[in-house]
C-alpha cells in the first residue's frame, strides 16, 4: 500500500514541477509576445512592404440549427497554390516586421530554454 502511495507522491510532485515550469514558460512567452508587439508597433514607420490582404470567399456553414459565414474558409485547402503564395507573403511580411526585434527574441528565447532542465527525457518517476 505504502508503495502506491508513493508513486502517486512522486506522480502528483512530477506533475506539480511540470505545471509551474509550464506556468512559468507560458508567462515568459506572454511578456515576449507584448514585447514583440510592442516594440514592431513601435517600428512601424520602418516597414518597407505592405500586409498582405486575404480575399474573403464567404462560405456558408448550417450546424444544429445556425448558419455562420466563414470568409477565409478556402485558406484551409493546403495543397492550393494560392493559399501557399498568401501564406508565403504573409511570413515575409511577419519577418520584415519583426526583424527589429531578432535579437530580443534570441535574448529571450535562451532565457526560456536556459530554464528547462535540458536533461530530463520524461516525467520522473
Amino acid at each position: 500500500m505504502k508503495t502506491i502511495q508513493n508513486i502517486v507522491k512522486t506522480i502528483a510532485t512530477a506533475i506539480s514541477t511540470l505545471i509551474s515550469t509550464l506556468t512559468s514558460t507560458l508567462i515568459l512567452t506572454s511578456t515576449l509576445a507584448v514585447i514583440l508587439i510592442t516594440q514592431s508597433c513601435q517600428q512601424k514607420n520602418n516597414i518597407k512592404m505592405n500586409p498582405p490582404i486575404a480575399k474573403k470567399i464567404a462560405v456558408e456553414f448550417s450546424e444544429h440549427g445556425n448558419t455562420r459565414i466563414d470568409n477565409y474558409y478556402w485558406l484551409n485547402q493546403r495543397e492550393d497554390p494560392e493559399v501557399i503564395d498568401y501564406l508565403i507573403a504573409e511570413n515575409k511580411y511577419t519577418k520584415e516586421v519583426l526583424q527589429p526585434t531578432e535579437a530580443l527574441q534570441k535574448k529571450i528565447f535562451d532565457e526560456i530554454v536556459g530554464r528547462i532542465k535540458q536533461t530530463d527525457m520524461s516525467v520522473p518517476y
